[in-house]
């Protein structure tokens, strides 16, 4: 009879515990998800935006390009050797904005570290309450 009364007390609290325990997960799993849907959106606008600046920039490279060539034309250079080194040039310039954009949108700034930083805490007090 005894034993009785007491294992009732520790099985409710035991089923606490847990109901706690999956609450908890639940929830950092909803907060993970929208710190991502929150970086998601802000990385579309800005890839939006990117597209959209890009074809701007191509008709204004065109045009430069062309003002350029024919400046070095005027200069006395014969065309293909103008064409070339100004088409080297502008190779150089991408290549180097390329390196910094890929810099820019790496993985780890998209990781939601909010949620990671809450799942550590929260691990460090159940080992703490645990031990």
């Amino acid at each position: 009879m005894i034993s009785d009364q007491r294992t009732e007390p520790t099985a409710r609290i035991l089923g606490e515990v847990l109901s706690a325990a999956t609450d908890l997960v639940r929830n950092e799993v909803d907060l993970a998800r929208a710190e991502a849907t929150d970086s998601l959106k802000s990385a579309a606008v800005g890839v939006g935006l990117l597209a959209a600046a890009l074809v701007v920039a191509m008709v204004a490279l065109n045009l430069l390009t062309g003002a350029i060539v024919g400046f070095l034309v005027a200069q006395g250079w014969m065309a293909g050797s103008a064409a070339m080194i100004v088409c080297i040039g502008i190779v150089v310039i991408a290549g180097i904005l390329v390196s910094v954009g890929l810099g820019k949108l790496s993985a780890f700034s998209l990781a939601p570290k909010r949620a990671v930083r809450s799942v550590r805490r929260d691990a460090a007090v159940i080992r703490e309450a645990a031990s």
